[in-house]
């Protein structure tokens, strides 16, 4: 019941279909013929794409979409380099073996079915930018005052963070780095904590080692995904992996005019979010996982 419609009542939902398009014109052909041809009953739309200067850049300003996982018995000698080890087939299919001590997931019935199926969640992630970047101001001001905050950003070096920033605005950065585990440019913070270096490999780290202090254990990247490090579950690590992919919704948030609600002709704040696909072979240990 707190969901918002059409998914409030998903017994009346047969059916999610995702269309990709480089136009509105023709997202919008596709939806017709697919309705003309199947008599299908259109019960609501959700409706994303990239933002025109930066494809994989999200609503919180962090670059998105970096990696996925490598697959055995799937050639990829163009992928870039990653320290993971490859997924077995039934990280995301119905009917292989797993990484959980050569467990397999169950297949539904009829076999014909559910063998080399999978399950996709669809979500949708309201963002709350404007929260966001306010609570970022709040944490940039209390480590500018703080005594220690010459320990975290020594003085002089506001200009690694970027090109000239103020004090304020590089300790905005440094907090939001520490929260993702990436600086926003997608610089893992395992490869270089002092600052964004695009230099850096991507995908090609991990949290042992020379790493294991720079990144919070608490960051969202490692949290989500601790690849070669400790946590908490007895079981394998990597083992939470599944292919996602993930596009905006709503306008672009303009730092230069923040929404606000006392500002005459400002009404109500357009709702901004993620739209997104988490694909695996066991909703409850990957997605409720993550």
């Amino acid at each position: 019941e707190n969901w918002p419609a059409p998914f409030n009542e998903p017994k009346r939902i047969h059916l999610i279909a995702t269309i990709y398009a480089e136009k509105v014109e023709q997202l919008e052909q596709v939806q017709q013929r697919a309705l003309d041809r199947n008599a299908l009953t259109l019960l609501g739309t959700r409706e994303g794409c990239t933002f025109s200067d930066d494809i994989n850049r999200v609503h919180f300003g962090y670059r998105d979409n970096i990696t996925q996982p490598r697959f055995e018995e799937v050639p990829d000698s163009q992928r870039h380099p990653d320290r993971q080890p490859k997924a077995p087939l039934g990280t995301v299919l119905l009917g292989y073996p797993t990484n959980l001590d050569g467990s397999t997931w169950r297949v539904p019935h009829p076999v014909e079915l559910g063998h080399n199926g999978t399950f996709n969640a669809f979500r949708v992630l309201k963002q709350d930018v404007t929260g966001f970047e306010k609570y970022l101001d709040q944490a940039a001001f209390y480590l500018f005052v703080h005594p220690k905050g010459g320990e975290l950003l020594p003085h002089g070096d506001e200009e690694k963070i970027g090109k000239g920033p103020s004090r304020h605005a590089a300790l905005r950065e440094i907090v939001a780095a520490n929260l993702c585990g990436r600086w926003r440019d997608g610089t893992p913070l395992a490869l270089s904590p002092e600052a964004p270096n695009p230099n850096e490999d991507l995908t090609d780290f991990d949290y042992v080692g020379v790493g294991d202090a720079r990144c919070p254990h608490g960051a969202h990247i490692r949290r989500c995904n601790p690849r070669g490090g400790q946590i908490v579950q007895r079981i394998a690590n990597n083992s939470r992996r599944l292919v996602r992919r993930g596009v905006p919704y709503g306008p672009p948030y303009d730092p230069a005019n923040p929404y606000d609600p006392a500002k005459p002709g400002d009404g109500a704040e357009p709702e901004r979010g993620l739209l997104g696909n988490f694909i695996g072979a066991s909703l409850g240990a990957q997605f409720e996982a993550l």
